[in-house]
C-alpha cells in the first residue's frame, strides 16, 4: 500500500485546524468549573429570588446548590441552609409536607455540628409551624420547645424566644394544656419588655 507523501498530510492537517476540526484543546481550554463557586452562585439566587417572594425559582436555586454542596466534603452546614431556605419557601407556597421534609433533613444534618444553635432555633420554629398549621399539635408543641431552650442559649435572642414562646402558647392551647399556655405567655410577655416596639406584641399575649 503506498503511503501518502508527507506533504498531503501536513497540508490536510492545516486545513482541519484552519476549519476548526482539529483545533488543538490546549488552545481554547475552558477553565474548570470551580463547584464551590457555582453552588455560591445558585445560593446567591435563591436568597434574591426568596427576597422577592418567587418561591418555585427560588427552590430551583437551592435544589441546585444543595446537589453541588452535596459532592462536597465538610459542606454539611451549607446543605442544611440550602434545606432550610427550601423549607421557608415551601412553606410560602403551603406546601407543608415538603416543607416539613426539608426542615427535618436540616436538622439532621446540623445536629452534630458546632455553633449551629442558631440555624436549629430557626429550623424548629419554621417546623413548629407548619407542624401547627396541619394540626399537628403535639408535633408543634414539640417543636417550639426545642426552640425556645436554643434561643434561651444566645445572648440577645430574647425577641426571638418570646415569638416562639408565643407560638408554644398557641399549640398548647390547642392540647388544653391551659396552665403550660399561660406560663409561655407570661415568660413571652416578660422578654417582650415594655418597649413600644413590641406593643403589638404584648397585646397578642394578652388577649
Amino acid at each position: 500500500m503506498r503511503r501518502p507523501p508527507l506533504l498531503g498530510i501536513v497540508l490536510c492537517v492545516t486545513l482541519l485546524q484552519a476549519s476548526g476540526c482539529l483545533t488543538p484543546h490546549l488552545t481554547h481550554a475552558q477553565p474548570a468549573p470551580d463547584p464551590a463557586a457555582e453552588a455560591k452562585a445558585e445560593l446567591d439566587a435563591a436568597n434574591k429570588a426568596n427576597s422577592d417572594q418567587e418561591w418555585e425559582t427560588a427552590i430551583g436555586h437551592w435544589t441546585r446548590a444543595l446537589e453541588l454542596y452535596r459532592a462536597q466534603q465538610g459542606s454539611e452546614k451549607r446543605q442544611a441552609i440550602c434545606l432550610l431556605g427550601m423549607g421557608m419557601a415551601y412553606r410560602g407556597l403551603q406546601k407543608h409536607a415538603e416543607c416539613i421534609a426539608a426542615l427535618t433533613e436540616a436538622l439532621a444534618l446540623l445536629a452534630p455540628l458546632p455553633e449551629t444553635e442558631q440555624h436549629r432555633a430557626v429550623c424548629l420554629f419554621f417546623l413548629g409551624q407548619s407542624h401547627y398549621d396541619t394540626g399537628q399539635y403535639e408535633q408543634s408543641m414539640e417543636a417550639f420547645t426545642r426552640a425556645v431552650e436554643l434561643y434561651a442559649q444566645m445572648d440577645g435572642a430574647g425577641h426571638s424566644q418570646a415569638e416562639t414562646l408565643y407560638n408554644l402558647a398557641l399549640s398548647c392551647g390547642e392540647l388544653g394544656l391551659y396552665e403550660r399556655q399561660v406560663a409561655a405567655l407570661e415568660q413571652a410577655l416578660e422578654l417582650y419588655g415594655a418597649g413600644e416596639d413590641t406593643a403589638r406584641q404584648r397585646a397578642d399575649c394578652l388577649k
